[in-house]
């Protein structure tokens, strides 16, 4: 199952892959093809993380239907509605798993940017670059989500029409 390979390739990283999947901030200064030796590791275990998460979608949504179908039909067979809750209640723990494993996969989660640019381009500069000159690599590839590339600008205009207060919300990536 994905979920396993995604555990076991997030197990195989190293202390410093670890903290770049975490914190999803880059900064390397060294050579190209150590670059991507340290980059493909990652890109492998974010390319799990995406085809993850739609097949969690749909296992957990019918798991949660089944589990209540199931402990509704079985309180109808055995004529007990206590038996009900013991559906309800299993698809309250399937919600449960279904949020935590969301949680899980949206704090491990880079943005797609990595695979679909950074390495490739990081690839091509390598094939223009010497072998032994260094490259200085600075990245930030957290999710276009997250709360630090979001600015909230309030506009209070005075003018004689006396336009009420408007919130917008800007994304600013640095």
């Amino acid at each position: 199952m994905i979920l396993f390979d995604a555990l076991s390739a997030y197990s195989a990283l190293n202390n410093e892959q670890k903290h770049f999947v975490v914190n999803k901030k880059i900064q390397l200064n060294q050579l190209p093809n150590k670059t991507l030796d340290f980059l493909k590791p990652i890109t492998k275990f974010d390319l799990l993380l995406n085809a993850l998460k739609p097949k969690l979608k749909v296992l957990f949504i019918v798991m949660i239907v089944l589990s209540i179908i199931g402990g509704f039909g079985l309180s109808i067979y055995v004529d007990s509605p206590e038996v009900m809750f013991g559906g309800f209640g299993s698809a309250l723990l399937f919600a449960f798993l279904f949020w935590a494993t969301f949680a899980f996969i949206k704090r491990y989660d880079l943005d797609d940017n990595l695979w679909h640019f950074a390495v490739p381009f990081i690839n091509i500069l390598s094939q223009d670059m010497a072998e032994d000159e260094p490259m200085f690599v600075m990245g930030d590839f957290s999710t276009h989500e997250a709360k630090e590339h979001h600015k909230e600008e309030i506009n209070q205009d005075p003018g004689f029409m006396k336009y009420p207060k408007v919130v917008y919300n800007k994304y600013m990536h640095k």
